[in-house]
């Protein structure tokens, strides 16, 4: 769980293909607020048949926008980038 959790902090987003709902595929991406906690998500939940490893680059970029336009609206800002 570690490892999965590492990963989907990596990408920005995250991905199951039928483990909620049986031949879906669901992508998800955190909606953060002012205090920079995670207040919900943005998720997209397509069937397994139309979708294809080509779709989610496109998919994940939209979500993660769309994810990130929303936590501004919420009063988010990103820290600062770290120096070093």
């Amino acid at each position: 769980m570690a490892d999965r959790l590492a990963r989907i902090r990596r990408r920005g987003y995250a991905l199951t293909r039928g483990e909620q709902t049986r031949e879906a595929v669901g992508m998800a991406a955190p909606v953060f607020g002012a205090s920079r906690q995670i207040v919900g998500d943005l998720c997209l939940t397509l069937p397994q048949s139309r979708f294809s490893a080509a779709d989610e680059e496109r998919f994940a970029r939209l979500l993660t926008q769309r994810a990130a336009a929303l936590s501004r609206m919420n009063g988010y800002q990103p820290a600062p980038p770290a120096r070093g």
